[in-house]
């Protein structure tokens, strides 16, 4: 077959350059030519317009008959230029030549080349070509003789780039789609929807990325070892995240290192892993993964897990907008998981923290319970102290009181001994008077004569009217000694006693009488006592409580005084809202260090067995529980003055 046949078969008209001379010799069927011509659109466009490169080839096969390698025979100008080889350079060459790598890339040339040849037929097909870096859509005629065939190649990458770029526009857009879609619903999705909105999400991106796997990995809170959270596979591909739990941080050194830098991880084929990165390499292998792209998820500057792809399938380059989508995708999923970690543990702690307050305030109504128990407890020692104090003033009073006691007891006793005496008389009297009555019945006039007479001489022996007068003063004064008693006995009595009663009004002037009387018999022998009592309201007090607090400071008062000239006055008055009880003495006074701690429990300046230092710290315990306030002032040489301010009833205390 000549040229000009073939150019008039293929292309009309068509220029000589555009296809090299073609010899008979190569035998190729027209036939076959003209129904790819007639069929393919593409093929009969470019024959008109387009350089067409032109090759003519023969296969070498083994013995068995397996295709190993083509050598070319012939080429035509367009596929110098085309390919950038010359033609010095492949003609009588094995394509393994002259094409380095022809077998490594993802495409057998050789075997698909074999395959047309055996089969004394004819294809096309586009494809990359990785070592000339170019796309071609290529036409393959087998020879009539076995071995021989050739190959019309246009280049089309100019073509594939546009629509490339087309395809990645597209693509791009659905992956922002994807993501923005995605983020908004991980604002406000539900903690429990989260991890199946991860699954869907790696599975979107998964299949527009075109990849077999994609999974996420999370850290460890101290950073010792990784666990896949999350997985999607493509159909036909294992999943691997049971397997791939807890794995210690110090299996993936080189991988680790990278990641802690920020690094993306951009593997196309693992096989090309450096040395350092054996570890990583062997597990990849072993899960049978070709291409690899890992991209750090960092939180607050630390590494918190990472999120990658992994292609089983065929080995893969990544492009720049692959690394870019998926350190978006990483950002979003980082700060979602990092929310419902922080949500958990706000959950978590609000739990403990329900539980605390539970426990705190368990423990809460137990130490109250014990605290009211022991205030309580203390309050009932508090009573009893302030008791005892109580009994001791008592004891101490007691001399006095027996004295004072004694008195009147003893003229009691004399005059009952001479009332006795004339009960005796009287009756003697009594009886003459009988007999006189019955005499007077039963005998007349003589025998009452000298009854009569026996009766006046009774009389001027006994001295009858003395008798009578004796009596009604003996009487009057046994019944005032009886009632001094008496009184004396019960303000000792009621001083005594437990005060457990409310507070009640109470009229002040009358209480400092009481309080004086118990208190008489250390007063009347050693001082002059001066009142001076204004009309104040009542106050709503515990009687006995300020009645205590009067009798200490009293008594006090009374041991400070002088031998001789000794005074105490006593006022009342109205200041604001406040009853004052003012006690002075003109006694020896207070020095000023002791006067600081008068009210200090079990302070005193006494002689031991004179005092138990309680007295005037349980005063002011009574004034304070009161609301009221006590102020003492003391000069040495010249006296004290207590002023004790109780809140008057009714009034608001400022």
């Amino acid at each position: 077959m000549n040229a000009d046949l073939w150019a008039s078969v293929c292309v009309k008209p068509l220029n000589l350059q555009y296809l090299h001379f073609l010899r008979p010799a190569f035998g190729i069927d027209i036939a076959i030519i003209l129904m790819m011509k007639k069929e393919d659109s593409f093929l009969q466009s470019h024959l008109m317009y387009a350089p067409i490169g032109y090759a003519y080839h023969q296969m070498v096969f083994d013995a068995s008959g397996i295709p190993l390698d083509y050598v070319f025979l012939e080429v035509n100008d367009f596929f110098e230029s085309l390919t950038g080889l010359q033609r010095e350079d492949v003609i009588g060459r094995r394509a393994s030549e002259v094409l380095v790598g022809i077998r490594d890339g993802g495409f057998d040339w050789v075997g698909f080349y074999g395959r047309v040849v055996k089969e004394k037929g004819s294809e096309h097909f586009e494809q990359y070509s990785e070592p000339l870096d170019r796309w071609y859509r290529v036409y393959i005629f087998s020879d009539k003789r076995r071995e021989y065939f050739t190959t019309l190649f246009i280049d089309i990458s100019s073509e594939k780039e546009a629509t490339e770029t087309e395809w990645k526009l597209r693509r791009a857009n659905k992956i922002r789609t994807i993501l923005t879609e995605f983020s908004m619903k991980f604002i406000d999705i539900r903690l429990d929807r989260i991890d199946a909105l991860l699954d869907e999400v790696l599975e979107k991106m998964g299949k527009i990325l075109q990849v077999d796997r994609s999974y996420i990995f999370l850290f460890s809170e101290d950073g010792s070892n990784c666990s896949n959270t999350h997985e999607w596979c493509e159909e036909g591909i294992a999943l691997e995240k049971d397997n791939l739990q807890h794995i210690p941080s110090e299996l993936i050194p080189w991988w680790l290192a990278q990641l802690q830098k920020k690094m993306p991880l951009i593997i196309p084929k693992v096989t090309d892993l450096p040395v350092e990165a054996v570890v990583e390499k062997e597990t990849l292998e072993a899960q049978g993964v070709q291409s690899v792209l890992i991209v750090p998820m960092m939180y607050e500057e630390s590494l918190y897990g990472f999120i990658g792809l992994d292609s089983v399938r065929t080995a893969r380059s990544w492009s720049d907008e692959d690394v870019d989508s998926m350190r978006l995708l990483s950002g979003i999923v980082t700060h979602t998981l990092k929310r419902k970690e922080l949500s958990i543990q706000r959950r978590k702690e609000q739990i403990e923290l329900k539980e605390l307050n539970s426990e705190l305030e368990q423990r809460d109504r137990e130490r109250r319970e014990k605290l009211v128990d022991y205030v309580k407890r203390l309050n009932k020692a508090n009573e009893m102290v302030v008791q005892q104090e109580k009994l001791a003033s008592i004891g101490r009073l007691s001399a006095g009181i027996a004295h004072e006691i004694n008195n009147p007891v003893g003229y009691i006793v004399s005059n009952i001994t001479s009332l006795t005496e004339y009960i005796e008389v009287f009756f003697r009297l009594y009886e003459r008077c009988v007999d006189l009555l019955s005499m007077v019945e039963a005998e007349g006039t003589q025998k009452m004569k000298e009854l009569a007479i026996e009766i006046h001489e009774l009389q001027e022996k006994e001295d009858f009217e003395f008798i009578r007068e004796d009596v009604e003063a003996l009487m009057v004064e046994t019944t005032g000694g009886a009632d001094r008693v008496k009184k004396i006995v019960t303000e000792l009595k009621n001083f005594a006693h437990r005060d457990d009663s409310e507070k009640k009004p109470v009229n002040l002037s009358r209480l400092i009488e009481r309080a004086m009387r118990v208190v008489h018999h250390e007063m009347k022998y050693t001082c002059e006592v001066q009142n001076e009592f204004a009309e104040l309201p009542e106050i709503r007090a515990r009687e006995n409580q300020i009645m205590q607090v009067l009798i200490n400071i009293l008594v006090n008062a009374v041991h400070s005084l002088p031998e001789d000239d000794g005074l105490i006055r006593i006022y009342t008055f109205r200041d604001g809202h406040y009853a004052v009880i003012r006690i002075e003495d003109n006694g020896s006074g207070i020095e000023g260090e002791h006067l600081a701690h008068i009210f200090e429990p079990f302070y005193t300046t006494k002689d031991m067995g004179k005092g138990t230092g309680l007295g005037l710290s349980i005063s002011l315990d009574i004034i304070n529980d009161h609301g009221g306030t006590i102020d003492v002032s003391s000069t040495i040489g010249k006296g004290t003055t207590f002023d004790v301010k109780l809140p008057i009833s009714g009034e608001t205390v400022s």
